[in-house]
């Protein structure tokens, strides 16, 4: 009679393992041949003006945009294509690195009111056309265009929509086609900033845009970011930025609640506040109202690993860079997560992906630095900071990492030169506090980093957006003064 058990259960139990190969196999070629997936690469700019690229850079976001909002497709985010030309030679291998079937090309041209926007979408997996269209519209049916392009790729993929995407998909973020165009210029310029200058001429259009359209919720989204980033890196104080960021991002989600991008702005604002569960609140917000966007995934990760929750970090990181696998912000708040979570591996690997796509991601520089520091590897980690200051010698937090990690390594000449550097610029610009607590720390200094720190905390200062739970603070950490500073950031 047990003979017989063991043979019936061991044909069930192999009967069990091929249907579960059979099922998995199965899905993953349905998977493979729906053929619901797309990358939208760069646009050309074929205007006479060159400077027109902003308006080719916008068709695209806007376009990609629509498509995210159909639950049935898997779309690329913008950060993960713009590094391939239009019309590349190779669409296969592009469409192998981004994991998609599909690729959608075009270009656009601009001359007064009038634009024409020429589409073909490719099954890069077969070379086959699909479908291509040429568009002639005026600039006041341009979300229109939008709308069509996007539907007709839904329905050329078989892509199913809902009643709400469709209407979705249809609505018109503003009526007025001047505050469109400074919106796209706005965010050409936060796309591809260089720190001071580049967001200032981001926050000029946006607030032009919002001169045009006092009800324009994108362009609110939009300057809500451009505020938050110099707080963050301490380019300035909190008390510049944080006020008009939070207040940008909060009527942004008062015009469009159930805008994404309202939701993650007001997430990454709530998060520089230190008001962690209204953040977790937003950023879970934004994700139920669009599950692709990237940038909510990824910055609920930076948010949790802060608050101590490291796998769910981990996991939010992860999603986020699934969405948006060539981005240097989601592999580089990834490699954040890491370092916070002390997988200090994971972290340079995830840096080097942040760096290989662009070379001036300083938030890819400061991960991979600090990371190989607490490896014991500083000669690469000081030649990674020392890379971040050759690009952007104006940028204090990079001169305090170099310090931070000479002190770190043992040599507190260098260290406590560029920190004289640092505290004479303090004498005629803005240098936060907590950036200097870090040279502090790492000196063996104590009383100096705890008072700055407590100074931090006082005037709210952004950059402890980076978090205090972390290696760079490990020689303080276990300073009964260290509580003060988790109890001040509500972090108990």
């Amino acid at each position: 009679a047990w003979i017989y058990v063991v043979i019936i259960a061991g044909a069930i139990s192999v009967g069990i393992f091929f249907l579960g190969r059979y099922t998995t196999s199965k899905s993953s070629v349905g998977t493979e041949l729906s053929g619901k997936s797309i990358a939208v690469l760069p646009f050309d700019n074929l205007s006479r003006d060159p400077d027109n690229a902003y308006f080719a850079e916008g068709i695209q976001d806007e376009i990609l945009a629509r498509l995210a909002k159909i639950a049935d497709l898997k779309v690329i985010s913008r950060t993960s294509t713009q590094k391939y030309k239009s019309a590349p030679d190779n669409l296969r291998e592009i469409a192998k690195q981004l994991d998609v079937v599909n690729i959608l090309e075009g270009s656009v041209q601009k001359a007064a009111d009038q634009v024409r926007v020429t589409v073909q979408l490719i099954n890069a997996t077969t070379d086959a056309h699909l479908w291509a269209e040429t568009y002639d519209r005026k600039l006041t049916d341009i979300f229109a265009l939008e709308s069509d392009i996007a539907k007709t790729i839904a329905d050329t993929l078989q892509a199913k929509l809902t009643g709400s995407e469709e209407r979705m998909m249809s609505k018109k973020p503003t009526a007025n086609p001047e505050a469109y165009e400074l919106y796209l210029r706005g965010r050409h310029c936060w796309h591809h900033w260089n720190m001071k200058r580049g967001l200032e001429k981001a926050i000029h259009h946006y607030e032009a845009a919002l001169a045009k359209d006092p009800d324009y919720a994108l362009a609110y989204s939009g300057l809500a970011d451009a505020y938050s980033v110099p707080g963050l890196w301490g380019i300035l104080p909190a008390s510049a930025v944080l006020s008009k960021a939070m207040a940008a991002a909060k009527r942004a989600v008062e015009l469009a609640p159930d805008l994404a991008e309202s939701r993650t702005s007001l997430g990454f604002v709530q998060l520089l506040n230190w008001e962690w569960d209204a953040a977790e609140a937003s950023l879970l917000h934004a994700i139920d109202v669009n599950s692709r966007y990237a940038l909510a995934h990824s910055f609920l990760g930076w948010l949790l690993s802060t608050v101590s929750r490291p796998r769910e970090a981990a996991e939010s990181a992860r999603i986020g860079l699934e969405l948006d696998p060539l981005s240097p912000a989601t592999n580089g708040i990834a490699a954040l997560v890491s370092y916070h979570g002390r997988r200090y591996q994971e972290a340079v690997t995830e840096c080097e992906r942040a760096l290989d796509r662009d070379k001036t991601s300083f938030l890819g520089l400061l991960a991979i630095s600090l990371s190989h520091a607490a490896m014991g590897k500083f000669d690469e980690a000081i030649r990674h900071a020392e890379r971040g200051v050759e690009l952007s010698p104006d940028l204090n937090l990079l001169r305090a990492l170099l310090a931070t990690l000479h002190a770190m390594a043992g040599d507190r000449a260098a260290a406590e030169t560029i920190l004289g550097e640092l505290l004479e610029r303090s004498m005629r610009a803005y240098v936060g506090p907590t950036m200097i607590s870090w040279i502090y720390a790492n000196l063996g200094e104590p009383d100096a980093a705890f008072e700055l720190l407590r100074n931090a905390c006082s005037a709210h200062d952004c950059t402890l957006g980076f978090g205090i739970r972390v290696p760079v603070y490990d020689r303080i950490s276990v300073d009964p003064r260290f509580q003060e500073l988790v109890e001040c950031l509500h972090l108990d």
